[in-house]
């Protein structure tokens, strides 16, 4: 049977189904040579695109039984590699990101019984601007603390979870343009004929200046005839 947050129910003693065994960390990648150790960490991510390039999304897997089982330490692992990923796209644009962090859980009930669910935790979005580079640490903690919340959470409200496993960490990164005041562009006509919007002619970058200026002028005239 299937729940919310795809929980599995299973039965120990039905059609020969055992409970997953509770695995033994080992020290496999990191008792590996160095470049080995390099090799295993860079086959533990993969990047797809889409929208032209203008939505990235990284994703990161463990590199090692510790960081499997283990989600801060997973986290504590991987934090300077999506720090450096945040740089090198900040180099490029303003960007907007968040996390979604998908894991195992399992829970075992006495009648010999156990359920599996694979849910997602998210962090909310970050916008990040190339002039505030220096808010990637503060805005990532943010972000691996809205998970860590999400999943006590989850903990709390069903109780008896155990984490099983940590599948995978998506890191969802977007290309950010804030508006901003530009040059003249003719109205629809449509829109010239309601009356009612104010559409300054000029030849350079100042429209949102000269906007306000009229506007401001406007009002002023009108209380000096009052």
């Amino acid at each position: 049977m299937q729940g919310k947050h795809n929980v599995k129910k299973r039965a120990q003693k039905e059609d020969n189904v055992q409970p997953p065994r509770k695995r033994q960390r080992t020290e496999d990648v990191d008792q590996l040579p160095e470049e080995r150790v390099r090799n295993a960490r860079e086959k533990s991510s993969l990047t797809t695109t889409a929208l032209n390039d203008g939505v990235e999304n990284i994703q990161l897997q463990p590199s090692n039984n510790e960081e499997r089982y283990d989600l801060m330490l997973f986290f504590k692992e991987k934090y300077v590699d999506i720090v450096q990923i945040l740089e090198d796209r900040l180099l490029r644009n303003n960007i907007k990101f968040y996390l979604s962090v998908h894991v195992k859980m399992i829970k075992y009930s006495p009648d010999g019984k156990y359920d599996e669910a694979e849910p997602h935790f998210n962090s909310k979005v970050s916008t990040i601007l190339q002039s505030g580079a220096s808010e990637i640490p503060h805005e990532l903690n943010k972000g691996f603390q809205k998970v860590f919340i999400s999943f006590e959470e989850f903990i709390k409200n069903g109780s008896g979870w155990q984490l099983e496993e940590v599948l995978q960490l998506d890191l969802c990164v977007t290309k950010y343009k804030p508006l901003k005041g530009g040059s003249y562009l003719e109205l629809p006509t449509s829109l010239k004929r309601l009356n009612c919007i104010l559409n300054i002619q000029n030849l350079d970058n100042k429209y949102f200046f000269y906007g306000l200026f009229f506007q401001v002028c406007i009002t002023f005239n009108e209380i000096q005839k009052m």
